[in-house]
């Protein structure tokens, strides 16, 4: 997946990035436009306190508030005001403990609604695990060069 957005602060002139740049490009107000990709996956959360709305504004119903460390499950992204954000379907706190949705009637009792992922300036999740299993930052390939360097 990858997101569009142009951060808050982009009618100021910004002297650092060039045309050239190949991670953004001037769009028609003269402001900057980023894309950057935003997989699906396993984020764990690095903003105590973080809100779960009803719906994709960040204005919705809060639902409830996520701990410290608590992984959650995102299989969407959207963008809302330049901020990511991602629908969850399930949370696990730290503890291990699986934390129990607000809406049984669904069918369902695990957690859901959208969380703030990031802004330009600020972030509230980080990803751990992409969406199929993989890990961040190693998988399979990382691990058989370590077995390769430890011979």
């Amino acid at each position: 997946h990858v997101t569009l957005f142009v951060p808050p602060d982009s009618s100021r002139k910004n002297t650092a990035a060039t045309t050239s740049d190949n991670n953004s490009r001037k769009n028609a107000d003269g402001g900057r436009m980023f894309a950057m990709p935003v997989p699906l996956g396993t984020y764990q959360i690095i903003h105590s306190g973080l809100t779960v709305t009803t719906g994709i504004e960040s204005t919705s119903s809060i639902v409830m508030k996520l701990q410290l460390n608590a992984t959650a499950e995102v299989t969407e992204t959207r963008v809302e005001n330049g901020r990511v954000r991602g629908r969850i379907c399930a949370v696990v706190n730290e503890d291990g403990s699986r934390v129990v949705g607000y809406e049984k009637a669904s069918g369902s009792d695990n957690a859901s609604g959208w969380i703030n992922l990031f802004e330009p300036n600020q972030r509230w999740a980080k990803i751990v695990c992409f969406k199929g299993g993989r890990p961040v930052g190693g998988g399979a390939q990382s691990s058989s060069r370590r077995r390769s360097s430890q011979n």
